[in-house]
């Protein structure tokens, strides 16, 4: 497996694990029922499908694409960039963990399920845009020291 891939896995688990957190700590203050061990499990339980997810696609192949297109240049438009790479990661992870963790608390068969599905995922993505663009850079940096890399883009 090429180090670029391995260091794909290891942010994308890092960064599961921090929105499955939030997402779940959210779930939970909208119902009103906050269980400390729940965000843990949940937590993890989204890192294991981030990595596995993370390991499939190549959020930093997405990334330099979408910047191909849109003419963004990392190096100088730093910023732009990490907004196209935040809405990358978001719209790719964002869907699966949000319909998995619907589908695990409230069941595919529950005359609600659409309607918690649409407005949990409405604001999960929202909400998930400024956390890659705050937490994303730093496990870059954390995973860059782990397979001792000297820059990640």
């Amino acid at each position: 497996m090429k180090i670029t891939r391995k260091i794909g896995i290891v942010i994308s688990m890092q960064m599961g694990f921090v929105m499955g957190a939030v997402f779940t700590l959210i779930s939970m203050v909208r119902t009103g029922n906050i269980v400390p061990i729940g965000i843990i499990i949940s937590a993890l339980i989204s890192m294991v499908i981030s990595g596995v997810w993370g390991g499939i696609i190549s959020m930093k192949d997405l990334a330099e694409g979408a910047a191909r297109k849109l003419q963004i240049n990392p190096a100088r438009q730093k910023l732009k960039y990490l907004f196209i790479e935040a809405l990358i990661g978001d719209l790719c992870f964002t869907p699966i963990l949000c319909t998995f963790f619907v589908i695990k608390n409230v069941g595919v068969h529950n005359p609600i399920f659409a309607k918690a599905l649409i407005s949990t995922m409405l604001i999960d993505i929202i909400i998930c845009i400024p956390l890659n663009m705050i937490f994303c850079p730093l496990f870059k940096k954390v995973a860059s020291k782990i397979f001792k890399v000297s820059s990640i883009n």
